[in-house]
């Protein structure tokens, strides 16, 4: 924000000010994404999902080996712990999934239905489908309903 175009990414700022160079800034980075919440519902001036350090998609992964490590060993796929800029991870799933992607999210979300091998390949084959049929993400709510056809499928079948 600012009269001017140019103007520097505080939040950025304070970050490289901490990080790279090690200078305490008295900033209180667990509440950066807040404010940045705050001040965009303010201004009415909203930022893109990848935006270093504050975006709402910067910390999320897709692809299928590093979405254990998302929440494992954070500083091993980001050179910032999101939880130090209030961040959360999140796996999310579309067409570069795979089946540790599944058991991420289903964990994540605490679904509490067992799914065998089987049906996680049925789940993959729908989530990939719908990514590349509405060129995006599939999204908590969607996941959701396919884990319920796929689980009652399986009830229907028996």
């Amino acid at each position: 924000l600012g009269e001017h175009g140019g103007n520097v990414s505080i939040d950025e700022l304070a970050v490289i000010l901490r990080y790279l160079y090690g200078l305490d800034t008295r900033i209180n980075f667990r509440r950066l994404t807040e404010l940045s919440k705050v001040v965009a519902g303010l201004s009415n001036v909203y930022l893109n999902a990848n935006k270093p350090v504050i975006g709402n998609g910067i910390y999320c992964r897709e692809v299928g080996p590093g979405t254990s490590l998302i929440k494992q060993a954070p500083l091993a796929i980001y050179a910032i712990a999101p939880e130090a800029v209030g961040q959360p991870v999140k796996a999310v799933l579309g067409k570069m999934s795979g089946l540790e992607s599944i058991e991420t999210k289903i964990v994540e979300l605490g679904i509490d239905e067992p799914l065998d091998r089987e049906q996680k390949k049925v789940l993959l084959g729908m989530i990939k489908s719908r990514a590349l049929e509405k060129k995006s993400i599939v999204d908590d709510a969607e996941f959701r309903v396919m884990v319920g056809n796929v689980v009652g499928r399986n009830k229907n079948n028996r």
